[in-house]
């Protein structure tokens, strides 16, 4: 899927199956944090 290539390039970790992007970029923009916030996406 595009998702996947996507990633890579993005360097996307994949935790339990689950890409941590948006975790990693939530700390650096908050305009991402407010939509999938960084504690909800660890406790999965």
């Amino acid at each position: 899927m595009a998702e996947n290539k996507s990633s890579q390039i993005l360097g996307t970790e994949y935790l339990q199956g689950r890409p941590v992007l948006h975790v990693q970029f939530s700390e650096h923009v908050p305009g991402l944090g407010g939509i999938i916030p960084a504690e909800a996406a660890r406790k999965g």
